[in-house]
């Protein structure tokens, strides 16, 4: 049996353009994405949007974060001791005067995201 190699019948099949959905692994995509960025406006447009999608991306992370926290601060003793020192040490790193937490928990209540409704 031989190695390596394309082997016939790998990949996906023709016309299949599952690449175009992600773009990473689509050369036909990006050679697309390229010509585009060629052009001012449409470079402001593709710029714009990634910047849109950065946004969007930190503000998911931040809300996971929020909920998560305000779950690790909710969750009762437990009867694993070394489970309850990790617990309180993330419960410790999650109320830290350096850390943002608070002050995030506080904002994401405010906008109604963990309670359902505007605080």
């Amino acid at each position: 049996m031989t190695r390596g190699g394309r082997r016939p019948g790998a990949g996906a099949p023709l016309g299949n353009l599952n690449g175009l959905k992600h773009g990473k692994h689509s050369r036909r995509f990006q050679r697309l994405v390229d010509a585009l960025a060629q052009i001012p406006e449409t470079r402001d447009l593709i710029l714009a949007y990634h910047r849109h999608e950065l946004r969007k991306k930190r503000r998911v992370r931040r809300t996971a974060r929020a909920l998560f926290i305000q779950l690790l601060l909710q969750l009762p003793p437990q009867p694993d001791e070394k489970l309850n020192q990790v617990i309180d040490h993330l419960r410790k790193l999650a109320t830290d005067e350096n850390c943002k937490s608070n002050q995030l928990l506080e904002e994401t209540n405010q906008k109604g995201v963990l309670s359902g409704g505007p605080g």
